[in-house]
């Protein structure tokens, strides 16, 4: 329903302008004003947060946002993560929830955008700081994880970021390209 209000504003208003002369510039002012409570990723249904658009996103989200933002939208996502007992598909400024169905993809984008941000600042305060919450849904993904390649990118993550999983993601690899 959003996107059939989205279309007829477009319509009646015409596409908004944003300052900025170059695609850069306009990219820029677009994750500027899409930098809310939640970083929007578009309009309609494509208002809510999702680890998938956050993770794809981050670096370019870097350039722009402070690093207290971005650590603030990981503490809120981890937060509602470890409440809800896994990583939903979708943030809203309230909550966390799943649009249509979980993805199994959201734990290892979360943890991938988590060990970014490590790396961006340069140390691990924001891991040890939500560790318990962390460890929690690694395990738990763990004992439920279907085979991917997003679980051996997270797994080799994980252990960068110095949490505990299982699984050794050197065995996981080779397991995974065996069969």
């Amino acid at each position: 329903m959003l996107g059939l209000f989205d279309s007829v504003r477009r319509r009646v208003r015409g596409v908004p302008s944003l300052p900025g002369d170059t695609p850069v510039e306009i990219a820029k002012e677009v994750i500027k004003a899409n930098a809310r409570k939640v970083l929007r990723c578009g309009s309609g249904p494509s208002w809510f947060m999702r680890p998938s658009d956050f993770a794809v996103g981050f670096r370019g989200a870097q350039k722009v946002l402070s690093p207290s933002y971005l650590r603030g939208l990981l503490e809120f996502m981890i937060g509602e993560s470890f409440r809800k007992g896994r990583v939903t598909s979708c943030f809203s400024p309230l909550r966390g929830f799943d649009l249509a169905s979980p993805s199994q993809d959201s734990l290892p984008l979360l943890i991938y955008s988590v060990a970014e941000y490590c790396r961006w600042v340069g140390d691990k305060r924001l891991c040890e700081e939500n560790e318990a919450s962390l460890q929690w849904l690694i395990s738990d993904y763990e004992r439920n994880a279907p085979t991917a390649l997003c679980a051996l990118k997270m797994l080799h993550d994980a252990r960068g970021l110095g949490l505990k999983v299982r699984t050794d993601p050197k065995a996981f690899e080779q397991d995974f390209l065996n069969n």
